[in-house]
């Protein structure tokens, strides 16, 4: 298990997944270029799991923080994809 730690403000929190939100559309716009074959989406179930996931994993009030802030890094990384998406055309 690897385990990082960055100490960020919310602000920054929501700008670091942002970014990576942006960096996601780069990614899978590089990848569609070099594999011709298109591979499915993630079905919204995984997301909806992932972010749920320290409600049964985590113990205390942490598990209520912990969901808040994958459900905010899910929101972020989302309109980083989506703004760049729209930003920036093919």
């Amino acid at each position: 298990m690897i385990r990082h730690g960055h100490h960020l403000t919310l602000p920054g929190y929501w700008r670091q997944h942002v970014n990576y939100g942006r960096g996601a559309l780069r990614y899978h716009r590089r990848r569609a270029q070099s594999t011709p074959t298109q591979r499915p989406a993630t079905p919204l179930s995984f997301y909806l799991r992932l972010v749920a996931s320290p409600l049964t994993r985590a113990r205390g009030s942490r598990r209520f923080s912990l969901t808040a802030l994958l459900a905010l890094a899910q929101i972020a990384t989302g309109m980083g994809y989506w703004r760049e998406r729209l930003a920036r055309p093919r």
